[in-house]
């Protein structure tokens, strides 16, 4: 469509649409004055009609109410005239409509017959008592057909403004489709290729202008054209390099892959294998046609609560330990990294397997150098402390020895002084003698001699034996779980040491599927306590820990400083305890479990706790697990 076309249609819809909106308001408003005529006509015709037929219709003087009735047709527009008293038609004028027709009226007045007749009804009533009424109806023909004329008229008069319009508009268009002409064909040959073209410029409007800019454009355009030439020149070259650089790269990248010791895959959104290495074939045993038989959760089973959907789930770089399901069904330690890969359409994640079975033998050999020195420490300063203990109970017993036999002397004395006194009172004569006088005496030194050597000949050496005989039970109670009040204390630092005692029962967390975490407070000090019996006793609480996770999680150990107290806890992910297991979990032989198990871990804790004016606080989590707390006072000044 040419824009002299566009002119003229835009001008001529423009006034098209302004006379339809002139010529329908006109129309309308004639329409209702018109209306407004006809019923303020019909109401004042109507009351005036009531008020010369209410005597005559009263009296019943129909010769009147014809009269009347008769006088009222002769009105220009009058289609017919009722007049009702008493229950009946008294008298009637012009033609009556049908029934039909009468009722489509609703109300007192309004149009019927499709608005060519008017109907207005009105009562006749005396002092508010109805007597009878009159019915009116008005023709409208004559109002409808002079609108039609009207709107004729002012249609007719519409139509030659547009055509007016578009006449004036085809005029403008032409002139302004000239000045245009040589900016099309200059245009056309810029299409072309040809960007030395030039518009000569005719006066100062805005079409001048705009020819002046496309020439300017036109000039910009050729110098942008040459040097988008030399760079593309330029760019070609360096594209080429690039392309070879790249594809030294990929080939390289290749190369590192297919040549790298770890397991590498590619895998989609689903978890299924896209790509693999030949590391990955070597550690599994899969081939390459056998990969779609496998998915990322069919080879990757995981340690604690991460699982191998995790890996992709949640569209992050993460790191976690696994086990890598073989061919044969056997399970390989390893560690995972997975990484996304963003595309346009779609995500991929490149997963490095990492195997972990060398790193595992070392670790457990390490574990067990260390388990092997410290066995022998501990064996020889038990062995030291045993033999000291020993020395000290032979040395005691030595002492009761020679009191002993000191007693038996005594006794022997005794015994040959007390022959000698019989003698005497055997030969007595009637008055006593000096030996039967002195028999009290005697007698009274003695029971004191006695009790001396019972209470420090005797009594020293057992209490020194006693003591010593229960050293030597805190030695052996150490391994079985037990303690007593604590003797021998040491510092040490306490995260490293429940390290090692997590580390000794590495074996039984990953069967377990079951994960250590620690949140240590850096500024917590450590009290000195006994170490041994401390790991013992934590060994027991980790145990508990697992036991009370049969599918696995997370064990979380803590340690702050509290109001003079060191507060170290160890939380796990089970169910709890209710309230009477509580109430008697530290009790001794207390267990939940089935079978002949003594149930003495918390016992022997709060034992270990109160040795050390210490407690223990057992807590059920808000969601699940159980929280046991050590409360240790005293806390000194080192960090752990």
């Amino acid at each position: 469509m040419s824009f002299r076309l566009k002119t003229i249609l835009g001008v001529a819809l423009i006034e098209a649409s302004l006379l339809i909106i002139l010529v329908w308001s006109s129309i309308n408003m004639m329409r209702e004055s018109n209306e407004a005529l006809l019923l303020q006509r019909a109401e004042s015709t109507s009351q005036l009609f009531v008020s010369m037929i209410k005597d005559p219709v009263l009296s019943f003087d129909l010769a009147t109410l014809e009269t009347s009735v008769q006088e009222l047709m002769t009105s220009d527009g009058m289609a017919y005239v009722q007049v009702w008293g008493y229950g009946q038609l008294l008298t009637s004028g012009g033609t009556l409509p049908s029934a039909t027709l009468r009722g489509q009226l609703h109300g007192d007045s309004g149009y019927v017959d499709d608005k060519h007749l008017f109907i207005t009804k009105a009562p006749i009533e005396v002092d508010g008592e109805p007597y009878g009424r009159i019915e009116i109806g008005f023709n409208v023909a004559d109002i409808k057909a002079r609108l039609a004329t009207a709107l004729y008229n002012t249609s007719a008069l519409a139509l030659a403004e547009i055509l007016l319009s578009a006449l004036f508009s085809y005029l403008l268009g032409s002139w302004l489709v000239r000045q245009l002409a040589d900016l099309r064909t200059a245009s056309k040959a810029i299409s072309a290729g040809d960007y030395t073209v030039q518009i000569p410029v005719r006066g100062k409007d805005e079409i001048a202008q705009t020819a002046s800019l496309f020439n300017e454009m036109s000039a910009s355009l050729l110098a942008t054209t040459n040097a988008l030439q030399e760079l593309n020149q330029s760019l070609e070259h360096l594209v080429e390099e690039r392309t070879a650089d790249l594809s030294y790269s990929n080939r390289s990248l290749e190369n590192i892959i297919q040549a790298m010791s770890d397991a590498l895959i590619v895998v989609d959104e689903d978890g299924h294998i896209l790509r693999s290495n030949p590391a990955f074939h070597r550690f599994t045993g899969i081939t390459e046609a056998q990969l779609s038989d496998y998915s990322l959760p069919r080879l990757l089973s995981s340690v604690g609560r991460i699982s191998a959907g995790d890996l992709i789930a949640h569209g992050e770089q993460t790191q976690h330990e696994m086990q890598l399901r073989t061919r044969a069904n056997k399970f390989i330690p390893v560690l995972v990294n997975s990484a996304t890969i963003d595309s346009e359409q779609t995500t991929h994640w490149v997963i490095n397997i990492q195997d972990l079975r060398d790193v595992k033998r070392a670790e457990e050999l390490e574990r067990f150098r260390a388990f092997k020195d410290g066995g022998e420490e501990v064996r020889i300063d038990v062995a030291h402390n045993l033999g000291n203990a020993l020395t000290s109970i032979s040395t005691q017993l030595h002492t009761m020895e020679q009191q002993r036999e000191a007693i038996n002397r005594l006794q022997r004395g005794l015994h040959n002084y007390m022959q000698l006194v019989v003698k005497d009172i055997d030969h007595l004569p009637n008055k006593g003698s000096a030996n039967l006088e002195k028999l009290p005496k005697v007698l009274d030194k003695t029971t004191h001699l006695m009790k001396h050597l019972a209470e420090q000949g005797m009594g020293n050496p057992s209490r020194v034996i006693g003591e010593v005989v229960e050293d030597i039970a805190q030695l052996f109670q150490v391994s079985a779980g037990r303690t007593t009040k604590a003797k021998s204390l040491m510092e040490f630092g306490l995260r490293g040491l429940c390290e090692d005692v997590g580390l000794s029962l590495y074996a039984q967390l990953q069967a377990r599927r079951c994960e250590l975490t620690y949140t240590f407070d850096e500024q917590v000090r450590v009290s000195m306590v006994p170490r041994n019996q401390f790991a013992k006793v934590w060994q027991l609480l980790l145990e508990n820990a697992m036991e009370a996770m049969p599918n696995g999680g997370d064990i979380t150990i803590g340690a702050i400083e509290e109001a003079g107290h060191l507060l170290i806890s160890i939380t796990d992910q089970g169910t709890g305890m209710t309230p009477e297991v509580l109430a008697s979990a530290i009790q001794r032989n207390f267990s939940t479990r089935v079978g002949t198990h003594a149930g003495n871990g918390l016992h022997d804790t709060a034992n270990f706790m109160h040795q050390l004016d210490g407690e223990v606080l057992l807590e059920n989590m808000p969601h699940r697990g159980l929280r046991v707390t050590l409360k240790i006072p005293q806390l000194m000044n080192m960090s752990i």
